[in-house]
């Protein structure tokens, strides 16, 4: 996706100008999840602000790029139904399949509303033992690594921890049945190749019989260990009564499995970051977390009581959010501000920089 030359300036600006769009950058340019495009969004949201318009020779209709809170508003809360998931979704559904990243309307609220109890505070403080034993044992790896001066690879092995986490928060004891059967971890590759091409996203769908040959056995037998598989299977439409089929929930697992693993990977290894960046913030983190953690037999309710630890995660989120970018595509006419939005228009918003406005 190519950033442009100047084309045709006076007529680009006429042309936004009769439409009532607002005005931006005269070069013509494809917005997507690419360095050029975010390198093209550090030079005009300082220039052109909250609001503004870039016309690409690939598309049609054209793009807004939004950073004001209201706009943001009203097109994700008060007028959602307007908007769809719009350009960049495609690549995610060739990995995830419609899962609720992807989907819209009706389908997204169903599953919404079936998935949502499963994420009760309850419920994760339930699934929160695994997380603990696996974090006390990487403490053990790397103390001695520590104390004699030896270097790791964060990156990969915050990838790595946020891959198990969230398989063993999804099939808990089945996990180690499958590691067994399959000679190891099926899903290993995903924390040790962050590309997310097209052989990633065949090798990652055709784990669907690893995932589906779960599910029956779990239907077969009955058994129902408590985790987020279990949840979803159990899982029913208040209206119909009726559970997902199994496309629905393999969607929703592998849903679970990419986004769940790689964003908190991702906010683990900038918090890493950050912190070796301010020894002040650091220093209070720590000293919070000895003050509230006596022993390695911690509880979820005295994590959840580490507030100075929680506001360093949520800077790391705000400095970094997992996705920098996302769109929308607006379905009838509308209104941002005294701009109009036609209908087909992309939207497009940058946590990256929304989350750096003055």
């Amino acid at each position: 996706m190519q950033s442009r030359e100047h084309d045709s300036p006076g007529t680009v600006h006429d042309a936004v100008r009769e439409a009532g769009l607002p005005p931006g950058p005269t070069e013509l340019h494809t917005i997507g999840p690419d360095q050029e495009t975010f390198a093209a969004l550090a030079r005009w949201v300082p220039e052109y602000g909250d609001l503004f318009c870039v016309q690409s020779r690939d598309r049609r209709d054209p793009s807004f790029v939004v950073s004001h809170p209201e706009y943001i508003r009203q097109i994700l809360l008060t007028n959602h139904e307007n908007y769809i998931k719009g350009v960049g979704f495609e690549r995610v559904k060739m990995l995830l399949g419609n899962g609720i990243i992807v989907s819209d309307g009706e389908e997204w609220r169903r599953q919404r509303t079936m998935m949502q109890p499963g994420f009760s505070r309850a419920n994760i403080a339930r699934l929160a033992e695994p997380m603990r034993i696996r974090n006390l044992e990487l403490r053990d790896q790397w103390g001695p690594l520590a104390e004699t001066g030896q270097s790791l690879d964060i990156t990969t092995a915050m990838s790595r921890l946020g891959l198990e986490v969230i398989l063993r928060a999804i099939l808990s004891r089945d996990l180690d049945r499958l590691i067994e059967r399959e000679g190891g971890n099926p899903f290993a590759f995903l924390a040790e190749d962050a590309t997310r091409d097209l052989q990633t996203a065949v090798r990652f769908r055709n784990l669907a019989r690893v995932i589906l040959g779960v599910v029956a056995e779990r239907r077969s037998s009955g058994e129902r260990p408590f985790d987020f598989l279990s949840l979803l299977m159990d899982a029913r439409d208040r209206k119909t009564g009726t559970g997902m089929t199994d496309k629905e929930l393999l969607d929703e697992v592998n849903t679970l499995i990419i986004a769940g693993h790689e964003t908190s990977a991702g906010t683990l290894n900038w918090t890493w970051y950050l912190l070796s960046q301010h020894p002040d913030v650091e220093a209070r983190m720590l000293a919070e977390i000895t003050a509230t953690i006596r022993d390695d037999d911690f509880s979820f309710d005295e994590l959840m009581g580490l507030s100075y630890t929680a506001c360093v995660l949520k800077e790391t989120l705000r400095l970094y959010p997992p996705v920098w970018l996302f769109s929308r595509r607006a379905r009838k006419d509308d209104q941002l501000g005294e701009f109009r939005v036609p209908a087909g228009a992309h939207l497009f918003i940058t946590p990256y920089f929304l989350h750096r406005r003055p």
